[in-house]
């Protein structure tokens, strides 16, 4: 009987030949995959898959590590050791192993091992954070304030857990020089920051160390208006100085012209040391310009409202000046028209108050009032003030060219 034989060359024989290569091929392709796919979900189910996946060791010995337990941490210890021998390159298994090291030896030193781990990766946040407490443990604040900032740049959830700590410690003047040199590098985080620090207010001093750290642009309407409220808050706490310091240094305006923009031709609004200005239904002060086409301030009240139609803070040393200014178009009784004053901002006290005369609408007056400015009173309010009208003011006042001068030495320092 002649035995049956399948030729070697033939589709049968062909498949059983690649058939074991290529069921080993799929077998390491799921092995593999599954490690890939389950090491960041179910990181020790991927061990199962692959034992030697450096992700998945560490991924598990840093979940054991931060049990705190000395069990959990002599695993967590292992595990990491050979995440690194799988991947010396394995930033959390480095990390993971300072953690499970610093459990079961508190007294030993693992600085090196978290600095290894920070050097491999700086988005690991635990090492980061344990940077942070070894670095003010060694009272090195400018090395804690760099681990700091890492953290605010690579963790949203971090940066708001941490940023009220950081804005507390803010009033020890150490901490905050420290801080201002960190800012003055511009980190993305400087906005937020600064409105906490408004809320934190961290002493006058360190307030405007902080604020003058930061680098604020002129052109960015968000940061003039981070600077007005900045100069307000320094006014607010009794150091108009500082804040007349940061105006000047702001905007570079070291005019020594005691008043900004005296004819309101100019853009500005930078409160408190430009003109705020009323801009409501019934109370509005407008630049604009006279019956000569000259630049003034158009005073508009439709409802017989009381208020500021415009106002300035001046930084004046004490001694007697006199006010200057130019009024035109003004009319009605002494009581109806609008006023100019000047009042002390640390307790509102009256330095002159004086109701604007009748004026021609073409030309107008120029008037001159004189005033004293106590030792007391470091900044003072300039105010144009409506008047006590009943009825809808049927012309438009204006005023124009306000300055002041000083008439005795000390006033000229």
């Amino acid at each position: 009987m002649e035995r049956w034989r399948i030729p070697l060359h033939s589709p049968v024989v062909r498949a059983l030949l690649l058939a074991p290569p290529i069921l080993i091929g799929m077998i390491l392709t799921f092995v593999v995959t599954s490690g890939l796919v389950f090491v960041r979900s179910d990181p020790e189910l991927a061990l199962r898959f692959d034992a030697h996946n450096s992700q998945a060791l560490e991924r598990v010995a840093m979940a054991l590590a931060v049990k705190g337990t000395p069990g959990s941490a002599r695993m967590a210890e292992r595990l990491a050791v050979r995440s690194l021998l799988e991947s010396p390159m394995s930033g959390e298994g480095a990390s993971a192993l300072g953690f499970a090291r610093s459990i079961l030896t508190p007294a030993r030193d693992e600085s090196s091992t978290f600095k290894y781990s920070a050097q491999i990766t700086r988005r690991d946040v635990e090492t980061q954070m344990w940077l942070v407490e070894h670095y003010v443990a060694l009272g090195d604040i400018a090395k804690a304030l760099e681990t700091y900032d890492h953290i605010f740049r690579i963790s949203d959830e971090y940066r708001a857990k941490l940023l009220p700590i950081l804005l507390q410690a803010s009033a020890q003047p150490q901490v905050a020089h420290a801080i201002a040199a960190v800012l003055a590098s511009n980190p993305p985080w400087k906005a937020e920051f600064f409105g906490g620090l408004l809320g934190a207010f961290p002493g006058a001093e360190n307030f405007n160390l902080l604020v003058n750290a930061m680098r604020f642009s002129r052109t960015d309407p968000d940061d003039r208006n981070r600077v007005s409220l900045a100069m307000a808050q320094l006014v607010e706490h009794g150091r108009p100085d500082f804040a007349f310091a940061l105006y000047r240094r702001f905007t570079g305006n070291v005019s020594s012209s005691a008043i900004r923009n005296p004819r309101f031709d100019q853009a500005g609004g930078l409160t408190p040391f430009e003109w705020s200005l009323s801009e409501n239904d019934s109370l509005s002060a407008q630049p604009g310009v006279n019956d000569a086409n000259a630049p003034v301030l158009l005073l508009i009240n439709r409802g017989g409202q009381s208020g500021d139609f415009a106002r300035q803070l001046l930084v004046l040393r004490a001694g007697t000046y006199r006010l200057a200014f130019t009024t035109g178009n003004i009319t009605g009784s002494v009581t109806e028209r609008p006023k100019i004053e000047l009042r002390c901002n640390s307790d509102t006290r009256t330095l002159t108050s004086t109701a604007l005369p009748a004026s021609p609408a073409l030309g107008g007056i120029r008037s001159i009032i004189p005033f004293t400015v106590p030792s007391s009173c470091p900044a003072q309010w300039l105010s144009i003030v409506a008047g006590n009208q009943i009825d809808r003011q049927s012309n438009n006042p204006w005023v124009t060219d306000i300055a002041v001068d000083a008439s005795s030495p000390s006033a000229r320092r």
